[in-house]
């Protein structure tokens, strides 16, 4: 009779000490034994025989940690030491394995933030894991990583990272979070959110410029839309940055369409809120008619009295005359269309001269000013859209006067247009007459 090994005596006297079952234990440690016997084995199968044959995160807890456990006294012939590796067949024991026992979330933590680039950290599975064993593992992670490491463990494991946004929402903050989280998912998390957070999220990514997560978050919801303009207007008073945040708008509202995001929750009214609107889609797309007329006059006037709208680029400037005097143009008060036409006309006339005024503006004036004749010549266009208004509204000769000023040497046009024909005179019958001889 073959007595047993000293190494088949350890091993059943260390596990089978764990069992409460006591010979019935015996059973099951043999064959795990005679598997480790063999030689080098397959530490995934093992790992799965352990977990249908101790299902419970309590069973054979010493067993559990001893092979994929931070530090063990023993472990297999050929078994793993790395800690991704033996971390990754923790998890693969799936409901099996007791996270407090395991120190699971803190390892897991520990080596995201240590390798984020590991390729084995990705493929670390939580699919087996159980709801319960889920929450336990991000609420460690969540309590015990700052906001930087979140965002890394985030980026590292997108499953893990949707998780720990429900948990720390702040790291929506970061694009590169966006970047890696399945982004309907990820929307799924912030439309959850009250509306302080919310509000603070798009504050921040719209300071970063962060289209591709704005993006996401208004194919949504279009509205959200509207919020980030008047957001924008409230951080800026600056004109850099006005443009910038005016581009970040245009990139997303390309995208969604302005029809989609209705109208505003209120009349934008502040200058730079009607800035942004005017800059935020092509002029020909009409957004701009959702504000006001009267608010288009007051703009013209804070842009050459406000320090901020006043270091605009030459094209924002040159939309906001062509704006104003469309605006103008269509509303019902002559005394209205007869001030816009006064306020913007100089400007206009003078930078049509120049093939530096902005094409978008020059194609929506274009729409609105008579055609026919020298088309090519557009101060010549907009000299004869202001004879058409003169006419129309009966102006006055101090109001003609002003604007002939501004025209300059081209006024001379203005009058000749508004001036009345000459009457013909009529031939007398014997002139008529002489003609017809002679003819």
């Amino acid at each position: 009779m073959q007595l047993p090994s000293a190494d088949f005596r350890d091993f059943l006297g260390r596990y089978g000490a764990e069992s409460r079952t006591g010979r019935l234990a015996m059973p099951p440690l043999v064959t795990l034994y005679r598997t480790l016997a063999r030689g080098v084995i397959q530490p995934a199968p093992f790992v799965e025989t352990i977990r249908q044959q101790y299902p419970h995160p309590k069973q054979m807890r010493l067993l559990k940690r001893d092979l994929v456990g931070q530090s063990s006294v023993w472990s297999p012939p050929g078994w793993p030491d790395g800690e991704a590796d033996r971390l990754t067949l923790a998890f693969d024991l799936g409901s099996a394995a007791d996270f407090t026992d395991l120190d699971l979330g803190r390892r897991l933590v520990r080596l995201i933030l240590e390798s984020p680039h590991d390729a084995r950290v990705r493929e670390i599975p939580l699919n087996h894991l159980t709801p319960g064993q889920a929450e336990q593992l991000v609420g460690a992670v969540a309590e015990g990583v700052t906001v930087e490491g979140a965002v890394a463990m985030a980026s590292a494991h997108p499953d893990l990272g949707l998780l720990i946004a429900a948990r720390k929402p702040q790291i929506l903050v970061r694009p590169q979070v966006w970047d890696a989280l399945d982004n309907e998912l990820a929307v799924t998390v912030f439309s959850g959110l009250a509306d302080e957070q919310q509000a603070s999220i798009l504050d921040q990514l719209l300071a970063q410029s962060a289209v591709h997560p704005l993006l996401q978050i208004c194919e949504r919801t279009p509205d959200v839309w509207w919020r980030l303009l008047f957001a924008a207007a409230e951080q800026t008073s600056a004109g850099q940055g006005l443009m910038d945040r005016a581009r970040t708008l245009r990139a997303v509202l390309d995208r969604v369409g302005s029809a989609a995001i209705g109208l505003p929750p209120r009349p934008p009214t502040s200058p730079f809120e009607v800035v942004l609107v005017m800059l935020a889609a092509d002029l020909s797309a009409g957004l701009w008619r959702r504000c006001p007329p009267s608010t288009w006059a007051r703009l013209v006037s804070a842009v050459d009295s406000d320090p901020a709208l006043s270091r605009m680029p030459q094209y924002a400037r040159d939309r906001v005359h062509a704006v104003a005097l469309l605006t103008a143009g269509g509303t019902a008060s002559a005394v209205e269309r007869t001030s816009g036409w006064k306020q913007s006309f100089g400007y206009l006339h003078e930078r049509l001269k120049h093939a530096s005024f902005d094409g978008e503006a020059w194609r929506v004036l274009a729409n609105a000013l008579p055609s026919g004749g020298a088309d090519w010549d557009r101060c010549q266009r907009l000299r004869r859209g202001l004879v058409a208004e003169i006419r129309r509204d009966k102006w006055s000769r101090q109001s003609i006067d002003a604007v002939v000023i501004a025209a300059g040497a081209s006024g001379v046009d203005i009058l000749t247009q508004l001036a009345p024909p000459e009457p013909t005179k009529r031939k007398s019958i014997l002139q008529e007459f002489i003609e017809h001889l002679f003819s």
